[in-house]
């Protein structure tokens, strides 16, 4: 089973590393899976816009990418984030995921256009961590996910006051 791109959230991001109109194989992006499979993306930070992440490779490796927010962040209703959502969301101009042009990549690493193991390593990590949480890949986009819907039948026990329970 493939460790990354699991949903369609992480699919959207997984394919900035790996597009479907290739017209020969990276090279590295088999180093590049390698490193996310190994942990070895570390300190991954997101916000809207932006993924900052160390890549231990051999020695720490400082990568950024950055990328446009939503113009306009949809709104979005519902207790989860469906897979469906992302088709619609692409169909109605908002897609999950930049395109690769749209990227700003930074590493230090000597490769200069942006696609180094490094860079991509990150890019699969995202694409896993979308899969785990698909509001992670609203919030890079600068949305709010929709809040979830508690089922007021039942209290969570950890708003029980066991003082008060008993009066």
């Amino acid at each position: 089973m493939n460790a990354f791109g699991t949903t369609a959230w992480g699919r959207a991001w997984l394919r900035l590393a790996e597009p479907l109109s290739v017209t020969r194989p990276d090279p590295q992006l088999p180093p590049a899976r390698s490193l996310a499979r190994a942990d070895r993306v570390r300190d991954l930070g997101t916000g809207p816009g932006t993924i900052t992440a160390t890549v231990d490779d051999g020695g720490p490796r400082t990568v950024r990418i950055g990328f446009p927010v939503w113009p306009d962040p949809p709104r979005l209703d519902g207790p989860d984030l469906a897979d469906e959502l992302v088709d619609r969301l692409a169909t109605a101009g908002t897609p999950v995921a930049p395109t690769a042009a749209e990227l700003d990549t930074a590493c230090d690493c000597r490769r200069r256009d942006g696609r180094c193991r490094h860079v991509l390593a990150v890019l699969i990590e995202t694409a896993r961590r979308a899969d785990e949480a698909p509001e992670l890949a609203v919030l890079l986009r600068g949305g709010r996910p929709p809040r979830p819907v508690t089922d007021r039948s039942r209290i969570p026990i950890d708003e029980l006051d066991p003082a008060a329970y008993w009066d």
